[in-house]
């Protein structure tokens, strides 16, 4: 889940508690486990291609406020090295402060292309009906997708993200094809 300033404005304090408060009451649903249900429930083929031996998401470490208040690169550290998502982290995988993911594997022997486009439309359909009602924000908003699972309704939702759903569909497609070529 990526969580950003609202056109004109910039990252600041307001942002990333926002960003911060929003991932934390979606925790729930930003886990391998849940997404894992949700697929199993919808999709058992793609639920038994994902996977996780490990924890889908690291164990909180560092001073989470200091980031907050100060941003992931301004927050001071006691060694007066520059602070890295490695050394402060909130329970969530990402970059910066203001991205929350949790990883899954993907068993790409067992799914095509288009169940690779099924799985983004599912993980995103997963997270946009776990989101709150509103942003805890005035400055900032917010992007989990949201792609109906009724396909006519999808493909509307796809043209209406226009270029960038055909690039990122695009996308799939060509990693797929790497893939079965190695």
């Amino acid at each position: 889940m990526d969580f950003d300033p609202r056109p004109g404005h910039k990252e600041d304090e307001e942002v990333r508690r926002a960003a911060y408060a929003l991932a934390h009451s979606m925790e729930h649903a930003i886990d391998h486990h849940a997404l894992h249900a949700r697929l199993t429930q919808h999709r058992s083929d793609l639920g038994g291609a994902l996977s996780r031996g490990k924890s889908s998401r690291p164990a909180a470490r560092g001073d989470g406020e200091a980031v907050i208040v100060h941003g992931l690169k301004g927050a001071p550290m006691k060694d007066g090295r520059r602070n890295t998502r490695r050394r402060t982290t909130p329970a969530f995988y990402g970059d910066g402060a203001l991205r929350f993911q949790a990883i899954s594997d993907i068993d790409f022997s067992r799914v095509s292309a288009q169940d690779l486009v099924d799985l983004i439309d599912l993980t995103l359909s997963h997270l946009s009906s776990s989101e709150p009602e509103q942003s805890t924000s005035q400055s900032s908003h917010y992007r989990v997708y949201r792609f109906p699972l009724d396909p006519p309704e999808a493909a509307a939702a796809r043209k209406g993200m226009g270029g960038f759903w055909r690039s990122l569909q695009q996308e799939v497609f060509d990693q797929f094809d790497r893939l079965l070529k190695t």
